[in-house]
């Protein structure tokens, strides 16, 4: 019911991105070691955790948490069309349809991403205006495991009435799906790594 900044664990959605709409893969680009990264436009650059440096592929950037590259990935490869497709397709700025009262939509901010590189760059690593709740980020990682499935969150399993009988079962179901299976095999392979 409460929503908060993701942070790095959207560091799923940019490269489901990248990958599907932007010709990311897993050699390719490999995006610069540096400690920040500068959008185009007006805008405090993008630094990496300490301050440190980090770039390189995929795989060596997730290992590493890397803002610039994650940055430059949504901004140059996804770019702002493919962040907000993405994002959507894993269920942001929608009804979550768990059987649960209060559910909240987590946040993707189309409007402020869109001919906007800087905060398009902040929104690629989950900031800036991004919101998201624990279940929705637990469903981003749940569809690299499920062959880029998002499936219907619930918490009932079955009722069963005074008899002990089944009356009703929660029979599961694909909510979105927004990778294909090449996508999330291969971002499953990264998230190991």
């Amino acid at each position: 019911s409460e929503r908060e900044f993701p942070g790095s664990t959207f560091k799923v959605v940019t490269p489901t991105a990248g990958v599907e709409r932007g010709g990311v893969t897993a050699e390719e680009p490999v995006y610069p070691v540096t400690a920040a990264y500068q959008a185009a436009g007006i805008g405090t650059p993008i630094g990496n955790f300490g301050g440190g440096s980090c770039g390189g592929t995929l795989f060596v950037s997730l290992q590493d948490a890397c803002n610039t590259a994650f940055a430059q990935m949504g901004v140059e490869n996804a770019q702002a069309s493919g962040m907000t497709a993405t994002a959507e397709a894993f269920g942001l700025n929608q009804d979550v349809p768990i059987d649960l009262p209060g559910a909240v939509q987590s946040r993707w901010p189309t409007e402020i991403v869109t001919d906007n590189p800087p905060f398009l760059a902040q929104a690629s690593i989950g900031q800036n205006e991004v919101q998201a709740t624990p279940l929705q980020m637990a469903l981003v990682a749940a569809a690299v495991a499920n062959d880029g499935k998002v499936m219907r969150p619930h918490v009932m399993r079955e009722i069963r009435d005074d008899q002990g009988d089944i009356i009703d079962s929660y029979d599961p179901a694909t909510w979105t799906t927004p990778m294909s299976e090449d996508t999330s095999r291969l971002l499953r392979e990264a998230m190991v790594s």
